[in-house]
């Protein structure tokens, strides 16, 4: 009878639909939703010549090592944070610049920061060494100043085994991306992996992070879970994911200890109020870190992630 068992496990093993890959892609697919075009630059017109060139003749490792301290901008960030900043990109950037793997990846930039309007959507893909219908699926929203490869090579040292999609709205995801959009993206992933059968979970990072709870609220049972990185839940309109959260929302919330925000005595009376509504939710902090844990205290931020995604 065990024989039995086993030999039954071998062809369903074998009969699974499954691709050996390991590559990062992008996607594009028709849509009317894509982000309009907004041009940060009037006021950095050194930046924009940096980022005109850049964008048509360098890798984005190469570009963003270039722009240094002249980066804060892309972040929406005040100068005083250039410094730090620098010092991050650079050392992020070395290592993404030196992965076999990034060699080859397509930049997202160009598409982030055109000047002209595209009925057309684009996604950076991770794909894993083995896909098949188990594959975990992961959906980021990145923050202001586009879809970084730095943003994807670190959620690739926290899922290996995932495919990650890493949608390009623009300069910014927040305060909102169309649901639509994300739909579409999701259809065209799944039109050239059809093999593809996991709810993904969400995640989103500052700007970005904002709107994965309008996002994720409401549309519980289309995603694992909700992590957001270097946010809070904020009302926008008549969108309130605070109020609307409730039992069946899983968040996890995960911010730099030394965030502006996190002395907002109304942010925090806000996360009482999550907390209260959606049980499920899961807060922590990175010590003496700000904005950029992500990168600035990469180790502790992959392995907060690993648990994380572990439990969706």
């Amino acid at each position: 009878m065990r024989r039995v068992s086993i030999l039954y496990g071998l062809i369903i093993l074998l009969i699974q639909p499954t691709v050996d890959a390991q590559k990062i892609e992008g996607i594009t697919w028709t849509t009317r939703h894509s982000a309009p075009v907004v041009d940060i630059f009037p006021e950095h017109p050194e930046l924009k010549k940096v980022m005109s060139f850049g964008l048509s003749h360098l890798t984005e490792p190469a570009l963003m090592q270039i722009a240094g301290a002249g980066a804060a901008p892309l972040f929406g960030l005040p100068s005083d944070s250039a410094q730090e900043l620098q010092h991050i990109l650079t050392k992020k950037y070395q290592e993404v610049a030196n992965d076999p793997l990034f060699v080859t990846a397509p930049s997202a930039l160009a598409y982030c920061f055109r000047q002209t309007h595209l009925p057309q959507g684009y996604a950076t893909l991770y794909a894993p060494k083995r896909i098949g219908s188990s594959t975990p699926t992961i959906v980021f929203l990145h923050g202001f100043g586009g879809s970084f490869l730095a943003y994807l090579h670190t959620l690739i040292k926290a899922s290996p085994d995932a495919m990650i999609i890493c949608p390009a709205y623009g300069i910014s995801s927040g305060p909102r991306i169309p649901s639509l959009y994300l739909t579409e993206c999701l259809s065209a992933v799944r039109d050239q992996y059809p093999m593809l059968n996991t709810r993904p979970t969400l995640i989103g990072i500052s700007a970005g992070g904002f709107a994965g709870f309008h996002e994720y609220i409401g549309n519980e049972e289309h995603y694992a879970q909700y992590i957001c990185l270097a946010a809070y839940p904020k009302a926008f309109g008549s969108s309130d994911p605070i109020k609307q959260a409730n039992k069946e929302s899983k968040i996890r919330i995960l911010v730099g200890d030394e965030e502006s925000f996190r002395h907002d005595l109304r942010v925090k009376a806000s996360m009482i109020e999550l907390r209260r509504n959606a049980p499920h939710t899961e807060v922590k902090t990175i010590a003496k870190h700000g904005h950029f844990f992500l990168w600035s205290a990469e180790k502790e931020t992959v392995q907060i992630l690993k648990d994380w995604l572990g439990k969706d």
